[in-house]
């Protein structure tokens, strides 16, 4: 990873990052000038920015955002993003060339620096001198950008979630539409994190079974709980989980012996989920000399209720 001079003064005195809409994502400016290569472009996929930069020491931080933050600084003009004639999507900090905050010009041209794309200079004069945008969020699937931000007076406004739903303001203070399914906010400071109630089910699921185990285990509080339901619904959102494969890791690692002193919150279950799952795979279905719970003897049918048509459902 590269190394890079942030300049102190300038972030301190920042009127860009003053105008950022959300206070938390101030600080995270100075954190993501390194990923920076030695002409001052980087890949801007925001899912490979969090594996980079987040998976390992901030698990509060999801790939989602940092997709708001990057919009946020493009908004404000501390970001140009734009995509290479192959489709991939880079990044370009504003100011990172001036002198001092990138290697110098024999460094770039010899092969201790790593170089990213061409940075199109042309265009990000064009987009300097361009009226400021409203708070647009950028969809890496397709390269399509979303506005998100609120409405002025008089003017109709448009909002979606990551959860299903859809709103629609005049400015006005008059809700003209309103739709929203199985969801909730669940607050983080100045964030709001959207949790469905399938991801709310699977954190009482796992809240019950610990309890069960372990009746005198410290308190899980609501926000914990709400947390929990993020987390599920970020294993299936962001990591491609089913809801029977979570429903199936919550109920074996709370039977087995071994998991159940160790898997004591979704997020635990989350980081450690393709292990578990080759671990749950391999066991016998007979009981094992350590004394874990073959799997076999799990009860999947707890916890679930019987439909018309002779199913269960969670």
């Amino acid at each position: 990873m590269p190394k890079r001079v942030v300049d102190g003064e300038a972030v301190w005195r920042s009127d860009k990052i003053a105008s950022l809409s959300e206070s938390w994502m101030r600080p995270e400016f100075a954190n993501l000038v390194p990923l920076a290569l030695a002409n001052g472009s980087f890949e801007c996929s925001p899912r490979l920015i969090w594996s980079q930069v987040y998976a390992y020491n901030r698990p509060e931080m999801t790939p989602e955002m940092v997709e708001r933050m990057l919009a946020e600084y493009e908004r404000v003009k501390l970001l140009y993003r734009w995509k290479d004639p192959t489709g991939k999507l880079w990044g370009f900090w504003i100011g990172i060339e001036k002198p001092g905050r990138l290697p110098n010009e024999a460094r770039r041209k010899s092969k201790h620096e790593k170089r990213g794309a061409e940075v199109p200079k042309e265009e990000i004069e064009q987009f300097l001198t361009s009226h400021p945008q409203p708070s647009l969020s950028h969809d890496s699937t397709n390269g399509q950008r979303m506005a998100d931000h609120g409405p002025t007076n008089g003017d109709i406004g448009f909002g979606f979630g990551s959860c299903s739903g859809i709103g629609i303001g005049n400015g006005k203070g008059q809700n003209l539409l309103s739709e929203q399914k199985d969801c909730s906010d669940v607050k983080k400071g100045s964030r709001s994190v959207v949790v469905s109630d399938e991801g709310k089910k699977l954190a009482s699921l796992l809240k019950d079974l610990i309890l069960s185990n372990n009746p005198k285990h410290k308190p899980i509080g609501d926000r914990q709980l709400q947390q929990w339901g993020h987390e599920a619904d970020l294993m299936v959102r962001a990591d491609g989980r089913t809801h029977s494969e979570i429903v199936t890791l919550i109920r074996w690692t709370q039977a087995d012996n071994f998991e159940k002193a160790n898997v004591l919150s979704m997020g635990k279950l989350r980081q450690r989920f393709d292990q578990l799952t080759v671990k749950n795979n391999s066991r016998s279905t007979t009981k094992k000399p350590n004394g874990s719970m073959p799997l076999t003897s799990i009860d999947h049918t707890a916890g679930t209720r019987e439909l018309p048509d002779g199913t269960r459902a969670f």
